[in-house]
């Protein structure tokens, strides 16, 4: 009786795992993902601790994340101002919003071409929310990876200079909304557990726990992966 226990999918450089049903599926995909390149490792922690146990890598803790669901907004913060879809005039602006984002979020540094690059396909495929007041915008966010019945929020982000208004909440409860009327039955999204404030914030707009991920990097000068 053949039966799927686990899955894998792969970027360029991670590696995304499904819930294991069994921890002999984490080591076959240890072996089946054998790359030079591969340096990150994400999904529930049992599946992630048992393929880096499989593996012959030395991994170090990346990232502990939530993914929280919504199906009602039951408290959206009021706030100055109103959300609007962005255009092709925000683009410069929003590039460097990008490149802030990486920085502050994952540590990681993008050039100013690849995140315009990556904002103006969220504004060719009307994903991307600009919070603004006065006809300037103060935050962003994007509505992306839309599923049969749902759709994901990321990109969410605020200047250090425009923070402690609610304009971020306001914005992911708008976005939100607009989700859930267009016919949505949820709306999903990842936060970093080591930031109270955006955890107990997007609880209070509505979001419910629903799973928790790890991600994990591989160290540099360790091994490989056994094949």
């Amino acid at each position: 009786n053949r039966s799927v226990v686990g899955a894998g999918l792969r970027t360029e450089s991670k590696l995304i795992l499904s819930r294991a049903a069994t921890p002999a599926a984490a080591e076959l995909l240890a072996a089946d993902s054998a790359s030079p390149i591969l340096d990150h490792v994400l999904g529930p922690p049992d599946a992630v601790h048992a393929f880096t146990a499989a593996s012959a890598l030395d991994w170090r803790p990346a990232m502990s994340q939530r993914i929280y669901e919504c199906r009602g907004v039951v408290a959206a913060p009021r706030s100055e101002g109103a959300h609007r879809l962005a255009n092709a005039d925000d683009v410069p602006l929003l590039a460097r919003w990008v490149q802030g984002l990486f920085a502050e979020a994952l540590n990681e540094d993008i050039g100013l071409a690849d995140a315009r690059a990556r904002v103006e396909r969220h504004i060719a495929r009307a994903s991307m929310h600009v919070w603004e007041v006065g006809r300037r915008a103060l935050s962003v966010a994007a509505a992306v990876a839309p599923t049969p019945h749902g759709s994901r929020v990321n990109n969410v982000y605020t200047p250090p200079e425009f923070r402690g208004n609610g304009y971020a909440g306001a914005l992911v409860a708008a976005v939100t909304q607009t989700m859930l009327d267009s016919g949505r039955a949820f709306v999903f999204l990842h936060t970093d557990l080591t930031n109270p404030t955006s955890n107990a914030l997007y609880q209070r707009i509505g979001f419910e726990r629903v799973a928790r991920i790890e991600m994990l990097r591989r160290h540099s000068g360790a091994g490989r992966l056994p094949i």
